[in-house]
């Protein structure tokens, strides 16, 4: 398991309160990739961890099924950038590059309370 696997593992406890209603100005709980060259978001315990992500255009961003059933990662509708994972089944991966700078909500088709925020801003 990665440091940086470890690191959003122990603030997932935090990060599960989400801040897919706040607006990225605020100071709500969302981890911060900033420079970062590649995060990754565990789809683990039918939740995003975590739900709330600050990246820059051009940040690589991989998903990792940990959990025990299927999950997908992709776009609600009229999104700047959309983008569907397929279904990535239990210990696969799904790899998204966010070229695009804006507010980006994504769920999950199979469990549809599943549901995350990645905050895109320019370099």
């Amino acid at each position: 398991m990665s440091t940086l696997t470890r690191a959003l593992a122990a603030v997932a406890a935090t990060l599960l309160a989400g801040c897919g209603e706040a607006s990225p100005s605020t100071d709500a709980p969302c981890t911060e990739v900033g420079a970062v060259a590649q995060t990754e978001v565990l789809l683990e315990y039918y939740t995003f961890i975590p739900r709330c992500l600050r990246v820059t255009t051009g940040t690589p961003v991989t998903y990792l099924n940990l959990d025990t059933v299927p999950h997908t990662v992709t776009t609600d509708a009229g999104q700047v950038e959309t983008f569907d994972s397929g279904t990535l089944e239990p210990g696969t991966v799904f790899t998204h590059t966010f070229a695009t700078a804006g507010d980006i909500a994504l769920h999950c088709n199979i469990i549809q309370n599943m549901t995350a925020t990645v905050y895109v801003r320019g370099p």
